[in-house]
């Protein structure tokens, strides 16, 4: 979890989360520290609380030096099943294997949480076989990641081509396969 402020540095905020759509807020971390004097975080893993899912939540967090700053997310959905869908490249892209490089931004949407790792794969036969391109990349967003790649090697076989795959780190049958695109030669 994320979030900015304006309590300076060293300051510390309470992080709560409800599930059940903000009628009750159970304290995950009632001293949480900043990372800098405007950003605070803290890593939680979703734990199976023994209610039905999926379960409308909403994260509160508040200062502990100022009660008068604090501020509830937007309304979202734990579940206990992960999904990665990716999105780029896709049957639009051909990527150049050129001189000067041209990099290429793999993008993809998951409900893993911020920060959670996932290997990234590239097929080059249509997804027969993958050869890993990056074992472990942090998702850059709560919701969404992506990967600043520099196409090598061509993929232009009629019929088949490459795929990217994104893998959690976390459970590995949780993955996401990409549609297939081309990489062309310079």
């Amino acid at each position: 979890m994320r979030w900015l402020h304006k309590q300076g540095s060293p300051s510390t905020f309470a992080v709560k989360l409800s599930r059940d759509g903000g009628s009750t807020f159970p304290v995950l971390s009632a001293s949480a520290p900043t990372s800098t004097p405007t950003v605070g975080n803290y890593n939680w893993t979703v734990t199976d609380n023994g209610q039905p899912y999926p379960q409308d939540s909403v994260l509160r967090v508040g200062s502990n030096d100022d009660p008068t700053a604090s501020d509830d997310s937007v309304t979202f959905q734990i579940d206990d099943s992960g999904f990665i869908t990716v999105h780029r490249p896709n049957a639009s892209d051909t990527l150049i294997e050129d001189v000067p490089p041209v990099p290429f931004r793999f993008r993809w949407s998951h409900n893993l949480g911020y920060r959670s790792r996932v290997r990234i794969e590239l097929s080059r036969d249509g997804g027969t076989s993958y050869t890993t391109l990056v074992s472990s990349w942090y998702n850059n967003w709560i919701n969404w990641g992506e990967y600043v790649w520099t196409p090598s090697g061509t993929c232009e076989v009629i019929g088949e081509g490459c795929r990217v795959k994104v893998v959690w780190l976390g459970d590995e049958t949780v993955y996401g396969i990409g549609g297939l695109f081309k990489i062309s030669g310079p």
